[in-house]
């Protein structure tokens, strides 16, 4: 690369691709409840598909209301260079950030220095570099939303007022 003369504009540096996640549930809401294990969330790069993290939200049992959510949502990562799996909480709700425990914001770096990503604290939003040289943002709140969508068809239930009579000014009292 040459060195740049004095007035000679900037040249322009090439866009950074982006590629949207790909979310594969690892346990559903449904299941979690099942089985009393946290619901999961791979995040996956959609051009490769490789797997960039992961997003769990934790919960415990009430006595009142069942499995109920504890504070912040998980990420977890393995660092590419020492293979260790590194983890820290963001946001569950965008736009209020965590402030009842440690929590990710800024650049998110494992015990050997490497990068992992960078995590914004209000919005929880995870920024990560995939393998194949994409970009990828997702909001973690985001990610495990689509633990909650059913993964099975709902079985159909016949109307109970199907044959019965059309108004219930019809129904003897």
């Amino acid at each position: 690369m040459t060195p740049r003369r004095a007035g000679e504009p900037i040249p322009p540096r090439p866009p950074t691709p982006v590629s949207d996640p790909y979310f594969e549930v690892v346990v559903s809401e449904a299941e979690s409840k099942r089985t009393g294990s946290d619901p999961s969330v791979q995040v996956r790069c959609l051009a490769s598909h490789d797997r960039l993290f992961d997003v769990v939200r934790v919960m415990h049992f009430s006595e009142e209301y069942g499995m109920v959510p504890t504070g912040p949502l998980v990420i977890e990562k393995k660092c590419p260079s020492c293979k260790r799996i590194q983890s820290g909480a963001v946001t569950a709700d965008p736009g209020y950030p965590w402030v009842n425990g440690p929590a990710l914001g800024g650049p998110w770096r494992c015990e050997c220095g490497k990068s992992l990503g960078y995590a914004e604290p209000v919005r929880g939003r995870i920024k990560t570099t995939c393998r194949c040289g994409a970009e990828v943002r997702v909001v973690a709140a985001n990610a495990i939303a689509v633990a909650s969508i059913p993964t099975r068809p709902v079985p159909s239930v016949p109307d109970t007022f199907e044959d019965g009579p059309s108004s219930f000014a019809d129904v003897p009292f």
